[in-house]
């Protein structure tokens, strides 16, 4: 199998253009596979964007967006599905708990399976709940809940050198801020009791069986909006999903192979090749007992 070097020479020997021309990274985004795929999002405009200088670029053009980490871009069908919840709260107001295609009792449960599919696990094994935090930070707070030390109750270990972060990619691929971290916790919350039961309020713990038993409350169902819409995007293509990777290895490699011709400072491509190549994931070990 040829480098990316390789298909950048070759293809470009073939086009009879420069390596470094625009010609040639054209030709690559309409011969890639996933391209159709930015159909499915909206990307802002470079005008729109606070650090954007106009004078060196043209506003009326689409950005470039490589913060999918962090957040991806807006499905187009977001609006949509938020509208729809915020027009149902307007005509039956606490009824919505129950009613529609996403109860709001429940909303995040429609989902269960969509994620399943993505994380390679089943429906049964996947609960969505609460927004982001750090892990160190859950586990530190855990410790100290039990008046245990922290530096005497968690080892950290040397993180180890991994190509890809779980969480990060679980947030990537889903396209949403919302990163997936898997702590192991004792409290319990209201949405752990299960749903057959949940509104009987007589204040005796009916724990829901597997991972559901360890939400603490339900999502947003402002929050499940977007995150469906993505997910659908995803499901819609998943014969694709083996080629998500990729394509994004393929762009780090390019940016590095134009670095010199189009000065790019090397800083910036040390710090795409590090966080888009290769992740560093630290390891936790909790001693017990806590």
């Amino acid at each position: 199998m040829e480098s990316v070097q390789q298909t950048i020479t070759r293809v470009s020997q073939e086009l009879n253009c420069s390596p470094t021309s625009r010609r040639l990274a054209e030709h690559l985004d309409r011969h890639d596979e996933l391209q159709k795929l930015r159909q499915e999002f909206l990307v802002p405009k470079i005008s729109d964007l606070p650090p954007s200088d106009l004078s060196l670029v043209d506003g009326s053009e689409d950005c470039v967006y490589f913060a999918g980490n962090s957040l991806g871009l807006q499905p187009k069908n977001t609006k949509k599905y938020i509208e729809e919840e915020l027009e149902k709260w307007a005509t039956i107001g606490v009824h919505g708990h129950l009613k529609g295609s996403r109860p709001w009792a429940w909303a995040e449960e429609t989902l269960e399976e969509l994620m399943a599919k993505i994380v390679g696990a089943k429906p049964e094994e996947v609960a969505l709940m609460n927004g982001l935090t750090n892990v160190q930070y859950a586990i530190e707070s855990q410790i100290r809940l039990r008046g245990q030390d922290v530096t005497d109750s968690m080892l950290i270990i040397t993180p180890r050198q991994v190509m890809t972060s779980l969480p990060l990619s679980v947030g990537s691929v889903a396209g949403s801020a919302l990163i997936c971290l898997c702590v192991c916790v004792s409290l319990m919350g209201w949405w752990g009791h299960n749903l057959k039961t949940r509104f009987l309020m007589n204040n005796e713990m009916e724990l829901q069986p597997g991972v559901n038993g360890f939400r603490l409350s339900n999502q947003p169902v402002l929050l499940v909006c977007p995150l469906q819409a993505s997910l659908e995007v995803r499901h819609h293509t998943a014969h694709l999903i083996k080629t998500y990777r990729q394509p994004s290895y393929n762009i780090v490699q390019h940016t590095i192979y134009l670095q010199p011709s189009h000065n790019i400072p090397k800083t910036i491509c040390q710090h795409t090749v590090k966080h888009c190549t290769t992740y560093q994931q630290p390891s936790y070990n909790i001693r017990q007992p806590l």
